[in-house]
């Protein structure tokens, strides 16, 4: 069987993908720019962890050597197409057979503007005219990550998102496609999957459903870009703010709603409800705000 690079291991996705494949027995290499973050300890028999940078050329060779498939999932900053084009560099002279890249839904209309939605198309096209089989993921935005968003004095959502209504996936639904793709007799070369829950949700029943598992009061109030935007520097560095408003632009549209059965028809897996998402976080979601 292949040993597969996970690059972006510390990342939600790619941590849950460790796991997977660490469950299914399959053997990997999990690079991470910080390896504190990647939970693998169970599985340390067949995942290999080993220190990574994006920047450095050297790095990205030694996690290279002796893979022969790459998952490939990179920091979300204006650098994103010069990582995926060093990589896919490396992995045509390390002669890799399969690359997952994981992109993001909305690449797919051309009318999609914002300056992530570009890289990711870019990186897209790069991949596609390359020379190695690939398989492109284009998840949904995570339910994971409205989690970051839930301010822990007030309990309150602050988004410029109206009642746009969004079909968010779970990252552990991310990680069984993927581990799935690498899976041998697997025949997913050269196809591009839109990955979403099976509901479409505003961030008013979003912040519902939490409350009412997590016991915790969770509001959603619907501010101007120009609060957010001062949130949003609370949490993220200052040079992806700008990125993340462009992209909320997107999904406040209504064009992120669609659903989509690619889950089902790569994993045969039900998507994860967000309900049975908050059910399972809902100790940390009191952690937060205990805080």
């Amino acid at each position: 069987m292949q040993k597969i690079l996970i690059m972006g291991a510390d990342k939600t996705v790619g941590n849950f993908l460790v796991e997977r494949l660490g469950q299914m027995g399959v053997k990997c290499r999990a690079a991470c720019h910080n390896p504190q973050r990647l939970r693998s300890g169970h599985y340390s028999a067949v995942v290999e962890r080993v220190p990574f940078d994006f920047s450095d050329k050297l790095s990205i060779e030694r996690a290279f050597n002796q893979i022969s498939a790459l998952f490939l999932l990179t920091p979300e900053d204006e650098n994103l197409f010069s990582y995926v084009k060093s990589s896919m560099e490396v992995a045509r002279d390390f002669s890799i057979k399969q690359v997952v890249y994981v992109s993001l839904l909305g690449c797919e209309n051309p009318s999609c503007g914002g300056p992530l939605i570009k890289l990711h198309r870019q990186a897209e096209d790069l991949i596609r005219n390359s020379s190695i089989p690939y398989t492109i993921l284009r998840p949904n935005c995570l339910m994971q990550t409205i989690l970051s968003l839930i301010e822990p004095s007030t309990g309150m959502i602050y988004l410029p998102m109206g009642e746009a209504k969004v079909s968010y996936i779970d990252a552990r639904d991310v990680a069984i496609v993927a581990a799935d793709i690498f899976l041998p007799g697997a025949h997913h070369y050269y196809k591009t999957y839109n990955l979403t829950g099976k509901e479409a949700l505003s961030m008013h029943q979003v912040a519902s459903r939490l409350s009412e598992v997590s016991g915790v009061k969770i509001g959603y109030v619907d501010v101007p870009e120009s609060t957010a935007e001062e949130n949003l520097r609370k949490i993220y560095p200052r040079e992806r703010v700008g990125m993340i408003l462009e992209y909320l632009k997107l999904l406040s549209s209504g064009q992120a709603s669609l659903i989509s059965s690619a889950e089902e028809v790569v994993a045969r897996a039900e998507p994860i409800l967000f309900i049975d998402f908050a059910r399972d976080y809902a100790e940390e979601i009191r952690r937060r705000l205990a805080a």
